[in-house]
C-alpha cells in the first residue's frame, strides 16, 4: 500500500507545480501584451500633444483666438437673424468671418455686432427691410409709417440707442458685449429679457444647456349635470348686445393687387370695425372681382347644404394630414346630442388620400364615425396653421344658421357631452364665449418669447406684430390686480365654446383680421383683440368666460401631431 501511495502523492505534486508554472508564465505573458499597449498609448498621446494639442488646449484667454463672449455672439447673431428657419447667411457669414479671424479682438467684434443689430432695430421700426425678408405680409410698409405717423418720437429714440448702450456699460459682473446685445434687443422689440437666464429651450446664448423638468398638469373636476334630459336652452340667453353685421363678400377695386380670402383691408376700416355697431366688414371669404380665381376654401354645394341646416355644430380640422383621426368618446356622447349636434371634420384633399391609405372609408352619408368629413380644396394660405384658423374663428360663417359651436383643435378627443359643455359654460355662466386659459403663461410677453425660443414663426414678423400693439395700447398683465378683465392674457385656443351672438361674431372677425394680417400665433392677438373691443365699446358688454386649463383637460384628451408644419 505505502509504495503504491507515495508515487501517486508525488505525482500530484508534480501536477500541481506545473500547473502554478503555467499561470505564472500567462500571466508575464498578458502583463506584457498590456504593458505594450500602454506604451503605445502613450506614444501617440506625446506626438497629438506636441503638434496639434496647443492650437485647441494650451491657448490663454489672453491670445486673438475666440473667446467667451465671442461664441456667445455667434450663436446670439444666428438666434437673431433666423428667418422661418433659414438664418441670414450673409450676415451671418461675416460675423462669423470676424469671429475666427484670429487678428480680430472682441472690442471690434462687440462694435461691428451692435452695429449690425441696430440697423437691424430701425428696419423692425421703420418696416421697410422687414418686408423684402416675409413677403407673407404685405402690410408691414404700411404699418410702420402708421407708427412713425402716431409716434413720431419713436424712431429719435431707437437712433440714439447704441449711444446710450455704450454708457451703460460700466456694469463689470457683465459681459459688455452681452449687454449691449440686450439692451438693443429690448429696445427693438421692446422686450425686457434677461438672455442670460435659463430657458425652457434647454439654455441661453452661450450658456450650457440646463435640462429643466416640465410641470405636470392634471385635470380637474367639472359640475356636468347627470344628464341632458333636464337640459333646456335659457329663453332669455340670447339677450345680449344687439346689432346688425354685414360682411364684405366681394372687391371690386384691387388696384393692382391679388384678390385674396381676408380681403384687402386698410387700417383705417380695421380700426372702424372694432367698433360694436350696424356695419359692413371683413372676415374671410373675400372675392375678386368676376372672372378672377377663387380666394380659397371651396366646399362642395352638397357639403354646405349639410352645414345651413346645423344649429348646434362640433367642428374641427385636419389640413395637410398633419393629425390622425380621432372620433369623441362614443360612451360620453348621449343619443340626444347625436341627433341634435353636427359634428363636422374639414379636411383637404391631401388628408383625404391618406384617410383611404389608412382604410377609414367614408360611408354613402359621408360620414366617418361621427364625424361628417367635408372636403376642402384650394387652401386660402400656404401657412397649414393660418388655414387653419378659417374653421376655427369663422364658424358663425360656415354655419349661418347655427346658433352654438364648439371647437376643438385635431391634437385633442372630445370626452365630454356638447349639450352639457353649453349648459356649464355658456347658459350657466351667461356668457356668449368661453375659452380656457393657457395652462403655464398669462402675459403676451412670455408668449411672444417662448414663440422665440422655439422657432414658432418668422421672429420679424412678431416682433412687428408686437411692436404694433405695444403702441395700441397693449400692457402686461398683472396678475396682482384684483381688476384684470381677464385671468389671464393668453388663451389656450385649442378649444372654444361660444354662442353665436353679434358680439361673439364681432369678436371672431376681429380676432380672425389680426390673424390674417400678421401671423398665425393666435395666442399673441386674443388679448389685443379683446382689449380693444371693449376699451372701445365701454357701454357695450361682452360676455367672455375664460375657465381653467384644467377643464379644458378634462373634457378632452390631448395627443401628439402626426407630423409637424413648418411655419
Amino acid at each position: 500500500m505505502d509504495r503504491i501511495a507515495v508515487p501517486g502523492l508525488l505525482r500530484r505534486f508534480d501536477d500541481h507545480y506545473r500547473y502554478r508554472r503555467q499561470r505564472r508564465v500567462g500571466r508575464a505573458s498578458k502583463g506584457g501584451q498590456c504593458s505594450v499597449w500602454i506604451t503605445l498609448m502613450v506614444v501617440f498621446f506625446l506626438l497629438y500633444a506636441s503638434f496639434v494639442g496647443p492650437k485647441f488646449w494650451f491657448r490663454s484667454q489672453s491670445s486673438t483666438g475666440p473667446t467667451k463672449d465671442d461664441l456667445w455672439l455667434k450663436r446670439a447673431v444666428e438666434s437673431f437673424y433666423f428667418n422661418s428657419g433659414e438664418m441670414d447667411y450673409s450676415l451671418s457669414g461675416n460675423i462669423q468671418k470676424s469671429i475666427t479671424d484670429t487678428g480680430q479682438d472682441s472690442d471690434s467684434i462687440d462694435t461691428a455686432a451692435r452695429g449690425e443689430l441696430q440697423k437691424s432695430a430701425m428696419i423692425l421700426v421703420q418696416n421697410e427691410g422687414a418686408a423684402n425678408e416675409h413677403k407673407d405680409n404685405a402690410n408691414i410698409i404700411e404699418h410702420g409709417s402708421y407708427i412713425m405717423q402716431k409716434f413720431p418720437s419713436f424712431g429719435s429714440q431707437v437712433e440714439h440707442v447704441p449711444d446710450r448702450v455704450l454708457e451703460e456699460q460700466n456694469d463689470l459682473n457683465k459681459s459688455p458685449l452681452e449687454e449691449s446685445l440686450r439692451n438693443m434687443v429690448n429696445q427693438a422689440s421692446g422686450l425686457k429679457v434677461n438672455i442670460s437666464e435659463n430657458t425652457s429651450g434647454g439654455g441661453s446664448l452661450g450658456h450650457p444647456k440646463v435640462k429643466r423638468h416640465r410641470n405636470k398638469y392634471f385635470p380637474c373636476n367639472i359640475g356636468f349635470l347627470d344628464s341632458t334630459d333636464s337640459i333646456v336652452e335659457p329663453r332669455d340667453f340670447q339677450n345680449f348686445t344687439h346689432f346688425s353685421l354685414e360682411y364684405v363678400v366681394k372687391e371690386e377695386n384691387l388696384y393692382g393687387n391679388e384678390p385674396k380670402f381676408g380681403g384687402h383691408q386698410s387700417l383705417e376700416e380695421r380700426e372702424n370695425t372694432f367698433f360694436a355697431r350696424d356695419q359692413t366688414l371683413h372676415c374671410g371669404f373675400v372675392k375678386g372681382p368676376e372672372e378672377s380665381p377663387s380666394t380659397g376654401f371651396d366646399i362642395d354645394e352638397k357639403d354646405k347644404e349639410y352645414m345651413n341646416s346645423c344649429q348646434i355644430v362640433v367642428s374641427s380640422c385636419i389640413f395637410g394630414n398633419f393629425d390622425f383621426l380621432r372620433q369623441p368618446a362614443s360612451k360620453k356622447i348621449t343619443k340626444r346630442s347625436r341627433e341634435n349636434v353636427c359634428f363636422v371634420m374639414f379636411v383637404d384633399e391631401l388628408t383625404m388620400k391618406r384617410l383611404y391609405v389608412e382604410e377609414l372609408a367614408v360611408d354613402e352619408r359621408g360620414y366617418i364615425g361621427l364625424w361628417k368629413i367635408v372636403i376642402v380644396k384650394n387652401l386660402p394660405y400656404t401657412d397649414l396653421r393660418k388655414a387653419g384658423k378659417v374653421p376655427k374663428f369663422l364658424s358663425h360663417r360656415l354655419f349661418p344658421a347655427s346658433r352654438y359651436s364648439i371647437w376643438i383643435d385635431s391634437k385633442l378627443r372630445l370626452h365630454a357631452d356638447p349639450l352639457l359643455i353649453l349648459e356649464h359654460f355658456l347658459w350657466r355662466k351667461g356668457a356668449e364665449y368661453a375659452i380656457s386659459n393657457h395652462y403655464d403663461r398669462h402675459c403676451v410677453w412670455e408668449e411672444v418669447l417662448q414663440n422665440k425660443r422655439l422657432n414658432k414663426y418668422n421672429h420679424r414678423a412678431i416682433d412687428e406684430q408686437f411692436l404694433f400693439y405695444q403702441f395700441d395700447g397693449l400692457r402686461k398683465f398683472n396678475e396682482s390686480n384684483e381688476n384684470n378683465v381677464l385671468p389671464s392674457y393668453v388663451p389656450e385656443g385649442s378649444f372654444i365654446v361660444r354662442a353665436h351672438t353679434p358680439m361673439s361674431n364681432l369678436f371672431s372677425c376681429l380676432w380672425f383680421n389680426e390673424v390674417n394680417r400678421f401671423t398665425s400665433r393666435d395666442q399673441l392677438s386674443f388679448a389685443y383683440a379683446y382689449l380693444k373691443l371693449r376699451r372701445m365699446n365701454p357701454e357695450k358688454a361682452f360676455f367672455l368666460n375664460m375657465f381653467k386649463d384644467c377643464e379644458r383637460r378634462t373634457m378632452t384628451k390631448l395627443f401628439r401631431h402626426r407630423a409637424e408644419i413648418m411655419p
